[in-house]
């Protein structure tokens, strides 16, 4: 695929040329996507999903919403496990999902997963304040758990809070709980039931050495129904 300032265009391996948009994209950070999807933005501020089998550019819009942004400043990241993308500038976020466009608190500047965790990376804009979306833990079990204490072993961070939510279950949305604050030595209770937990961490850096070096999630088995041995029994 070659996405360029005068259109869109796929290059097959017999070196054929198939234009499927003769509107560019609006910034070089206007793309993102995987193996089975793309999605950009083009000049206008409208989004376009680009799918395989056959190939195709499907406009979903939102160009009125989406071209006041600044091209320059303009970011899209793919998160792969969700399927989720976040399109933002300095100002504000948006997250594109399979049932439309809505409006978020995040600006991520990075969206990373590590051993199955979905990590949102800090926003851009601000200078000593951060937020850390961490998500989609199920301990490798479908099952129902009860999520008990997160740990966060941190350095120089002060107003450390966290929001947990949970989903109960795979093919829904996880829903918000409350904030809360943790201890002095970071052990935030939460005690929610789910069997997917995500959750934000918010905090103000105090030095150039903040850093949270470890993350602790406490979990207890629930429903046994999803497993098999002595993990599932009663």
């Amino acid at each position: 695929m070659v996405y360029g300032s005068g259109g869109v265009t796929a290059l097959t391996r017999d070196h054929q040329r198939i234009e499927l948009s003769s509107s560019g994209v609006f910034g070089r950070s206007s793309v993102a996507g995987g193996n089975s999807e793309h999605v950009y933005m083009d000049s206008y501020g409208d989004l376009w999903r680009v799918t395989p089998n056959p190939l195709t550019a499907t406009k979903l819009g939102y160009g009125h919403i989406l071209s006041s942004m600044k091209a320059g400043q303009m970011r899209m990241l793919f998160d792969e496990h969700e399927g989720d993308y976040y399109i933002s500038d300095n100002t504000i976020g948006y997250m594109l999902t399979q049932k439309g466009l809505t409006v978020i608190n995040e600006r991520p500047t990075s969206i990373a997963n590590v051993n199955g965790v979905g990590l949102v990376g800090p926003s851009e804009g601000a200078s000593d304040t951060f937020k850390l979306t961490i998500g989609d833990i199920d301990v490798d079990f479908y099952g129902l758990k009860k999520f008990t204490t997160i740990q966060v072993i941190y350095r120089e961070i002060d107003d450390l809070r966290m929001v947990p939510s949970v989903k109960y279950d795979r093919n829904g949305v996880y829903i918000a709980c409350d904030e809360i604050y943790g201890t002095d030595d970071g052990l935030f209770f939460i005690g929610v039931q789910g069997i997917q937990l995500k959750f934000a961490i918010q905090g103000t850096l105090t030095s150039q050495n903040s850093t949270i070096d470890k993350i602790i999630v406490r979990y207890q088995y629930v429903d046994g129904r999803g497993t098999r041995g002595p993990r599932g029994a009663g």
